[in-house]
């Protein structure tokens, strides 16, 4: 009876094994042409990186980057601008720039803003001349394919684009005020 009790329970482990590499592998793989969820699919500490970025060449051409991001185990926020006369924009361009590790508050607020949103498989199409926003989130152990994130509303999309204005203008100002120590 010993025996048979000991071989149910690795026959039970071995099932629960193979479900849970299956199960993985379902997710890992973008789970067929079914979109990933933020919070349901994918976790806050599996993101990597995040992008919004909006591009337009027409007159005044103008460029705007948002990128969240891991580096050593922090949460880092970097922004850029670029504008000019000429189109394409370059380095020279740039007008606003920075980069800042996160606080666990602004963290939480990025996670919120994003969650609820869906990853698709990546499409990239550069005859469309849509001027954007587009959307990438990268994340712990995609294959390259599932990487094209859409968020769950309009009023979503908008209130991330106004938290990331807010998160520029908050370090911009942090910045001038600190220039303006050193005079007084």
């Amino acid at each position: 009876m010993k025996n048979g009790k000991n071989t149910m329970i690795v026959v039970i482990a071995a099932i629960a094994v193979i479900g849970a590499a299956a199960f993985g592998v379902i997710l890992y793989a973008g789970a067929g042409d079914k979109p990933l969820i933020v919070s349901e699919n994918l976790s806050e500490n599996m993101i990597t990186e995040f992008y919004w970025t909006y591009s337009s060449s027409a007159y005044p051409p103008e460029y705007q980057r948002f990128h969240v991001f891991m580096k050593d185990g922090k949460t880092n926020f970097h922004y850029e601008k670029r504008e000019g006369e000429t189109w394409p924009l370059s380095g020279k361009d740039i007008t606003e720039t920075g980069t800042f590790v996160m606080s666990k508050a602004q963290k939480k607020e990025f996670f919120d803003l994003i969650k609820g949103g869906t990853v698709t498989a990546r499409d990239d199409d550069v005859s469309s001349g849509d001027s954007g926003p587009w959307t990438y989130l990268y994340w712990k152990n995609d294959k390259g394919q599932y990487q094209v994130y859409t968020f769950s509303s309009a009023k979503a999309a908008k209130d991330y684009e106004n938290w990331c204005i807010s998160m520029k203008d908050e370090d911009i100002s942090r910045k001038l005020n600190s220039r303006l120590q050193g005079f007084f």
